[in-house]
């Protein structure tokens, strides 16, 4: 789906890393100048920051507003979109450290119910395979919406539609209802609630107090935007239960710093609060790949002396990005309260800002006035149209008054065409070109001007046309010149 776009393309890094960077620590002053900056260019309206190596928290930034009544703090919660799934990744581990879960076992022995449209797949898909996202299935063998049932057992069910794309362990297929029935195993295995296993067994362990297996009932959660024309515009955000174990966890930024730093502790081989061969285990591509899709963390860059292990998330109306470089022991995340296709310039900035400074380099602020110009100037252009359109309603009686009947219905029925077009027919015409499942709230939620001028165009649109219906049931004028 559209979100699982956006997440791949948050995860694309453009700037190299060299091994020598880090070796004194990152410019501190250089990134609170940086991040100052980038949040007043893009008018973030909520961002919060951690900067972390093994033993401390390092640095730390909050910038805008949780909400009318409180401001972002370090232990603000937001909505963390995908990177939910390295949490999710790391349960299944703990339970099969605990000889609870095999990896290599078909999804089956932990699932009996699991089926697939066409079944000759279903009983060879593992524990490992969906955690990689190499179990073959993906959204173009979905014929419904993946953007997350009302409990996880609904997602099992809503599988049996699915028809597997490729054979299992074949290819990299990232597809968020593989850790939805992670989510599921995990509680069928432990006998408990995904949100209660993992409040018991990681939140609680590391001390993520602000920390919560979905947004309900969460105080002080940080208010979700998306943006009009370059500004913040506050949205409610949709809370699937369904899709929790793939994106739907709420964390702070201290939270995850203090999850970072037991990650870096336990990849260097330091005992502590997480196992060490279990958190390798999840840094680790599938088949001894240098690269690719590990257990919720994907290996960007893997040599000798240098892994970068990272991970974005989008919702709707929220941004995260966590970020691990062992071999310098050190790791950043942030989390943002804004979503949307020109929201993803904020995020990108923020992060390859981070990584540039990490990087020994000057992180570079680029314009994002270009983008909202384009988008802007498009909308004004088709309103303008609309509206002109419109305003010569006055005159048209007057400007067919010497057509011949059918020209003036052609006319009538043209008008109607667009708009009903638009309303019934643009919704299954996208899902066919992008093989998605798009709707009238996902087009809101991803670029709000397009979904305005469509609702203008629409009912101008109908306007129009019914006004004309009823301006030929007067009677025609006489003897006057056609002005068409």
């Amino acid at each position: 789906m559209i979100i699982t776009i956006m997440m791949i393309l948050l995860t694309v890094i453009s700037v190299p890393l060299g091994a020598e960077a880090f070796n004194s620590g990152p410019d501190l002053n250089a990134v609170d100048e940086f991040l100052q900056e980038t949040v007043a260019l893009y008018r973030i309206p909520g961002l919060s920051i951690a900067i972390v190596n093994e033993e401390e928290v390092l640095y730390t930034f909050s910038s805008g507003q949780a909400s009318s009544a409180a401001e972002v703090g370090p232990d603000t919660p937001f909505l963390l979109g995908s990177t939910s799934k390295m949490f999710t990744a790391l349960a299944v581990m703990q339970l099969v450290e605990q000889g609870k879960i095999e990896l290599d076992a078909p999804v089956q022995k932990y699932l009996p119910e699991f089926q697939l449209a066409r079944p000759e797949y279903q009983d060879q898909i593992t524990v490992r395979h969906l955690l990689h996202h190499t179990s073959g299935l993906s959204q173009k063998g979905m014929p419904g919406t993946t953007f997350g049932e009302d409990n996880l057992e609904q997602e099992l069910v809503s599988l049996r539609q699915c028809i597997p794309d490729t054979p299992p362990g074949e290819r990299y297929l990232y597809f968020n209802p593989n850790y939805r029935l992670l989510g599921l195993i995990i509680e069928r295995v432990s006998n408990k609630q995904y949100g209660e296993f993992l409040n018991e067994e990681i939140f609680r362990l590391l001390a993520m107090t602000s920390t919560f297996a979905g947004p309900e009932g969460v105080k002080g959660l940080a208010r979700g935007h998306g943006q009009l024309f370059g500004y913040p515009l506050p949205r409610k955000q949709v809370f699937r239960p369904g899709a929790l174990p793939s994106g739907y966890l709420v964390s702070s930024a201290s939270d995850i710093a203090r999850f970072l730093m037991a990650e870096l502790r336990a990849g260097g081989g330091q005992p502590g609060l997480l196992n060490p061969e279990t958190v390798k285990a999840t840094w680790t591509p599938p088949d001894g790949k240098n690269e690719g899709y590990a257990m919720g963390w994907l290996v960007a860059n893997d040599s000798a002396d240098e892994r970068v292990l990272l991970h974005g998330g989008a919702l709707e109306n929220y941004q995260s990005f966590f970020c691990l470089i062992p071999q310098r022991k050190i790791g950043f995340a942030f989390l943002l309260n804004q979503g949307g296709l020109l929201p993803m310039l904020s995020f990108n900035a923020v992060r390859d800002g981070l990584l540039q400074i990490i990087n020994g380099e000057q992180a570079i602020t680029q314009s994002v006035r270009w983008p909202v110009i384009i988008v802007s100037a498009i909308f004004l252009f088709f309103l303008g149209i609309e509206l002109w359109r419109t305003l010569r309603l006055k005159s048209w009686l007057l400007r067919t008054a010497r057509h011949k009947p059918w020209r003036r219905r052609f006319n009538i029925l043209f008008e109607l065409v667009g708009p009903t077009f638009l309303l019934f027919g643009l919704h299954p015409l996208m899902n066919r070109i992008m093989g998605d499942q798009m709707d009238w709230s996902m087009l809101y939620s991803l670029l709000p001007e397009l979904f305005f001028i469509l609702v203008i165009a629409i009912g101008l649109g109908f306007i129009r046309g019914f006004s004309k219906i009823w301006l030929l049931k007067g009677k025609l004028p006489r003897n006057v010149q056609d002005s068409a």
